[in-house]
Formats: C-alpha cells, structure tokens, sequence
C-alpha cells in the first residue's frame, strides 16, 4: 500500500522532471530514497510504544479520504503546485502514521530523513520559484557580465541576456544545478552520517557552490563567443554544463570527504538483539490499498466522461498559402522536448515594409500534460528574460476567423531602438473557463482557484489546446501591427 502511495506521487510529479530541466534529478530521487530507507531499516532503534488505535485509525482515514479529493484535483491540475506538495504532504502524513503505529517515537524519530526527502523532488511552488530562479539568473548575467568587463571585453547584461561585440548570449538554465546540488548535498549528509551542524554547512555549501558555478559557466560561453563568435556557444554549450556539473558536485563530494575524514558522524547503534515491532492492521491495509485501486480508477472515469461530453471546438489549422514565400522555422531538440507538443508550424518572413515576422503555431492533444507549457512559455516571461522590457499590454480581445472565435492579447516591448509587438492566442477545446473570455482580466499563466476547481467538476484535464504566437518588429504602432496581425490571419487559419 505504501508503494503505492509514493509510486502515486512520483509518477504525478515526473512529468515535470523531464519538462523542467531545473527538476530532472528528480529521477534519482526514488532511488536514492530506497537506499536511505534500506540503511535505515537495517540501523533501526527498538521499537517504542504505539500510538493510540483509535487516533490512529481516525487520522489515517482521514488522510485516504484527502488523498482521493487532491488526487481529483491534481489530476486536471498537474501544473498546480500546491497541490502537488498537499499531496506529498499526505503520503508523508500516512507512512510517518504508520512508523509511530509500528515503533512509536523512536522510530519515527529515526525514519524522519526517510520520509522528508523525497520531497525535494517535488517541484517548487511557482510563486516561489519564478522570482527567486529569474532574480538569480538575472544576477547571474550581471555577474558573469562585470567578469567579462574587468577583462576588458565589452559586455552588458540586459535580463538574461549578455550583449557582446558579437551578439547576445543568453544566460539559459543558469541556476538549474541548484535545486539538484541540494539533493546531493542532503543525501551525502545521509551517506556519511553526519551531524546535523555538518549537514546544515554542506546545505549551505552546495547552494553558494552550484550558484558561483553557474556563474563560471556562464562567462565561459561568453568568453568563447568573443574568442571564436556566437556559433562557438551551442558547440561548447552541452562541454559547459557536464563540465559545470562535475565541478559542482565534485566540489560538495570533496567536501563531504573531506569531513568524512575528519570524523563528524553520528554514532549509529545497530539493531537490537530482539526487535518486536507492533504489526500494522492487515484489513487496514488490504482497505487502503483497495481505496488506492478506486481512487485511480474513478478518477480517470471522471475525467474520461468528462472530456467525452465536452463540447470539443474541433476545426482548424494554420498553413500559409504560398509556402515558398516564407522561411520555415526548425525546432530544437531541446526546444521539442521541453514543450511536449503534438504538432507545431513555424515561419519566418519580411513583409512589404521590410518588418521582420515571426509566426509560431503549436498543438497539445486532450490529455497531453505537456499543454502546461503553454502557459509557461508566453512573451511576458521569456521576451523579458532576453533583456526586452513591456511598454503596454492591450486588453484580451477576440477575433473571428472564418468562424473560429480566437482570444487575443497583444504587448508591446521594446530593447535600445527596437520594438517588438507580440500576439498571444491560447484556444482551447474543451471549453475550460477564462480561455474563451474576451472580457475577463484573466492570466492564463496564473490560474485561479475558482477556474482550476471548475475543470475538475467538469472533468476536463490538460491538453487539448492551441497556440498561435506572432511577432513583428518594427512596427509603426501597435495598431498597425494589429491590423496587419489579424489580416494575417485570415489568410492562414484554415479547415483541420
């Protein structure tokens, strides 16, 4: 049963490791989690006394009924990130029940680690991640640009962005290894067994250490591209992070080594002789694991009604009628595989006036949970970070296309002399609330709680939507950009 509780969990979780890449230690997470809990076990103290029956049973039961109600709403949320931690919470809730049920404080005491660390693989509330990830990649090009400029190179740092001589350099993932240098340096605490003061330091460590990498892999993409120019940085790109990950965890390795040697460890007893533990309930078990089986069951029959009687808006594509007219836009492997679509269009062109264009369509399908990225990745989080600044953001507005009801919003940005006018348009098929209203002050990237909980008692998950974002550079105003956007688009949105 609790195999399958922290199975429930990790499998809710992982699609975030392979999406996010700040979060794709998380992989190892299940495994380094067993070892700890194997060692453990084989180091366990005797047994103290259990807890009450009756407490017991009451806050177990009530832990199973909350798990089935978040696992609801985890699933037609999996992007919401509090839920994802409420649910971590809950699993962890049950087993340390059953660790008091069993040796009561002593070995609920002595399995804590086990129970805690699991959850760093759970990622980090985005209200709390955004600000702290973006500030510190900001600092990071700041940093990595006032290296450059004591060198006597040329460098400024605008967002995440370097500018150079040769071009800018973007300051991509700069603090992605900290959140992993964490884990590592949590499980090296466990593996040597230290005290908790050494643990602290090594926490503290691995942090500064990760950060002050990130930097020096930052200036050495920059130094290359002002050595042997801008195509030096993806071919020494993948060189840099391995090379920056070795460095860093051998660096909280070293360390731990280091304090192995001088002997900061805890005295770890060995098992007693006799160790009689209290016997969890078998019926309570069997019960929880047949609740598990239902909850997974009816929840994927919720959403599967759901979806099948939602009013699915099915009809419509982008391809542009003189396809020799227009440059097409390649994806990235990386590119494809953080955003986990079904299908994607780009295209690239110079209008009449000479304005540069660029036109970027993608498709999620129902179900696929790679749709969240949708909302991630929108100009007024990814043109920021490459130094562009928001001068005005239009009203959310619709436009009707041979039939088709699309929900656009436009911003204006600008860097030095450029402007830059983007359109964002998420459609939605299943109808979720917010996506089609035109006069809702609504950020698809912020979701409210009201909207979120509305999907569940509709039983509509992710997937299932569209994306059409466009740019043009240049413009004369907004205005113009607009009509020429939407006149655009009479012209390519056609019959699927």
């Amino acid at each position: 049963m609790f195999g399958g509780l922290w199975l429930t969990l990790f499998a809710q979780v992982s699609g975030e490791w392979s999406v996010v890449p700040q979060y794709s230690y998380g992989w190892a997470v299940p495994l380094l989690a067993g070892w700890a809990a194997w060692n453990r076990w084989l180091a366990r103290p005797a047994p103290g006394k259990g807890r009450s029956t009756g407490v017991s049973l009451l806050l177990a039961t009530g832990l199973l009924l909350l798990f089935g109600l978040t696992r609801l709403v985890q699933e037609g949320n999996r992007d919401w990130r509090l839920v994802s931690w409420l649910l971590g919470g809950e699993v962890a809730g049950l087993s340390a029940l059953a660790l008091a049920w069993a040796g009561g404080w002593p070995w609920l005491r002595h399995f804590a680690f086990v129970l805690l660390f699991p959850l760093v693989a759970v990622p980090w509330p985005s209200a709390l991640e955004d600000p702290l990830v973006h500030g510190l990649m900001q600092f990071v090009a700041r940093s990595a640009a006032g290296i450059l400029q004591e060198l006597g190179i040329q460098a400024v740092a605008q967002g995440n962005i370097i500018v150079l001589a040769a071009g800018p350099v973007g300051v991509d993932e700069a603090c992605s290894g900290i959140q992993a240098s964490v884990m590592v340096s949590l499980f090296l605490g466990e593996m040597f067994g230290f005290l908790r003061m050494e643990r602290l330091k090594l926490f503290l460590f691995s942090v500064v250490w990760a950060f002050f990498c990130n930097i020096g892999r930052t200036f050495f993409l920059c130094y290359m591209a002002y050595r042997q120019g801008l195509a030096a940085v993806p071919q020494w790109h993948d060189t840099a992070g391995y090379s920056l990950m070795a460095v860093c965890y051998g660096g909280i390795f070293g360390l731990a080594i280091w304090w192995d040697r001088q002997g900061v460890m805890e005295s770890v007893g060995t098992p007693p002789a006799s160790t009689v533990a209290r016997r969890l309930p078998g019926g309570v078990l069997v019960a929880g694991l047949v609740w598990l089986a239902a909850v997974a069951v009816a929840t994927e029959w919720w959403y599967r009604r759901g979806e099948a009687r939602a009013a699915a808006q099915r009809g419509w594509m982008v391809r542009f009628p003189d396809e020799a007219a227009y440059k097409a836009k390649e994806y990235s492997e990386r590119e494809r595989t953080l955003l986990r679509y079904n299908e994607s269009y780009g295209r690239e062109w110079k209008d009449a006036a000479g304005h540069g264009w660029v036109f970027n369509f993608f498709r999620w399908d129902t179900g696929n949970a790679g749709a969240d990225n949708a909302k991630y990745h929108r100009p007024t989080v990814c043109l920021a970070d490459v130094g562009y600044l928001l001068q005005r953001s239009e009203p959310l507005h619709e436009v009707v296309v041979n039939g088709v009801r699309l929900p656009v919003r436009q911003y204006r940005f600008t860097a030095g002399l450029t402007s830059l006018d983007s359109f964002y348009c998420l459609w939605d098929e299943l109808s979720r609330p917010g996506y089609t209203d035109p006069t809702a002050s609504w950020d698809p990237a912020n979701w409210s709680a009201r909207a979120r909980f509305q999907n569940v008692l509709a039983g509509r998950r992710g997937g299932g939507i569209q994306l059409v974002n466009a740019a043009v550079f240049d413009a004369e105003s907004p205005a113009v950009a607009a009509r020429e956007f939407e006149q655009m688009l009479t012209r390519v949105i056609v019959p699927r």
